[in-house]
């Protein structure tokens, strides 16, 4: 069994960058908790490996320290960082963007068999303000498959779709941008297109003259099939009703 410690050689303990991101108003949370119940870290210790890396329990290491309390802990003999993100996902408290910085933390650090999360990373960087989920469909397809993979750090390239056809999907998402600015990144406009890019007969060079004509006809619509709706309005303007292609 595991003995409890306590500390306030606040020093000794080590924060890791590849953690989830601690946000202030989760530590003054913390700190309130701590004055109205007590030392939380007493029923619930921070978990540290021996080397005294706080593996769980950032946020009420950080409450301790302001708050000049005894911190409790745990030392993990079994537990590496690799498995910080993998315990996390069984808890559901991470978000895609949590695994993303903790897993491209650990591939910036060496460890080459996340390789896959930097391309991602890349890939969203291409598209400002595109979500991680909505990157995911473009570059996985299969996104609940992908998505567990993901979580447990074990997405690999050839989880990946062919990545020329990925970076020329985004460079021509980014066509929109002169037009839409405002919501040409948003998710349901982005999977409307893509629905729409995936089609043989989609020409993009058709749709970017349309688009140099008749811009002011695409408005920001609360879902796909509308958003589907309105490029194909815009797509097939001013061309005979035989040769009009249907994307809805």
């Amino acid at each position: 069994m595991q003995q409890i410690k306590r500390s306030k050689d606040y020093d000794k303990f080590n924060i890791l960058t590849s953690n989830r991101v601690v946000q202030k108003n989760k530590i003054n949370g913390m700190r309130e908790a701590l004055k109205g119940d007590g030392n939380l870290t007493i029923d619930y210790p921070i978990l540290v490996d021996k080397k005294m890396n706080i593996l769980e329990g950032q946020t009420r290491y950080y409450a301790c320290v302001e708050e000049n309390r005894w911190v409790y802990y745990k030392v993990a003999e079994r537990v590496t960082i690799n498995h910080i993100a993998k315990a996390n996902s069984l808890q559901k408290k991470w978000n895609m963007k949590d695994y993303l910085h903790s897993y491209l933390t650990l591939y910036n650090e060496g460890q080459t068999q996340y390789h896959a999360y930097k391309i991602f990373s890349d890939y969203m960087d291409k598209i400002p303000k595109l979500g991680p989920s909505t990157a995911m469909m473009i570059l996985c397809g299969d996104r609940r498959a992908s998505m567990y993979k993901f979580q447990q750090g074990e997405m690999t390239i050839h989880d990946l779709v062919t990545l020329s056809w990925s970076d020329q999907f985004a460079e021509d998402l980014r066509m929109f941008a002169e037009y839409i600015p405002d919501f040409y990144w948003h998710r349901s406009f982005v999977m409307a297109f893509h629905s729409m890019y995936l089609n043989k007969r989609y020409d993009h060079q058709r749709m970017t003259d349309r688009m140099s004509k008749q811009s002011r006809k695409l408005r920001k619509s609360p879902s796909c099939d509308l958003y589907l709706e309105n490029l194909e309005e815009i797509y097939n303007w001013n061309v005979a009703a035989n040769r009009k292609i249907r994307f809805t």
